[in-house]
């Protein structure tokens, strides 16, 4: 498994004056893109499918449906390792779900936990 750096959805200067083109391609093509080879190289031959698919505790994913970083899909197939787990998308967020619209994160996890006995 490894991942790819997403091209961006707009141009460089899509943010001018507020941000220049020079700090858009550093900050994406460089600090985004280490962040990305790092994560490669931190997890390259990890298996990460067995010890999760060995779980077996409540598991609750919650995605937020426009996460790049983290995608539904890839919540999804995690999700799916788990026997018994559930999946929550929260429409509108992106990767902090819990930032972007805390209350709705904050209700599923309250939900989960009274349906998990706790």
């Amino acid at each position: 498994m490894s991942f790819e750096l997403p091209t961006l959805p707009y141009a460089h200067n899509a943010l001018e004056p507020n941000i220049d083109v020079k700090t858009m391609e550093i900050h994406h093509g460089k600090h985004h893109q280490g962040y990305t080879n790092n994560l490669n190289n931190a997890i390259a031959g990890t298996d990460l499918i067995t010890p999760t698919s060995a779980l077996r505790l409540p598991v609750l994913g919650i995605a937020g449906d426009h996460d790049r970083a983290t995608p539904p899909d890839l919540v999804r197939e995690t999700i799916d390792l788990i026997p018994g787990s559930e999946l929550e998308l929260i429409r509108g967020s992106g990767h902090l779900p819990c930032v972007e619209q805390p209350k709705q994160f904050a209700a599923l996890i309250v939900k989960f936990l009274s349906k998990t006995g706790h």
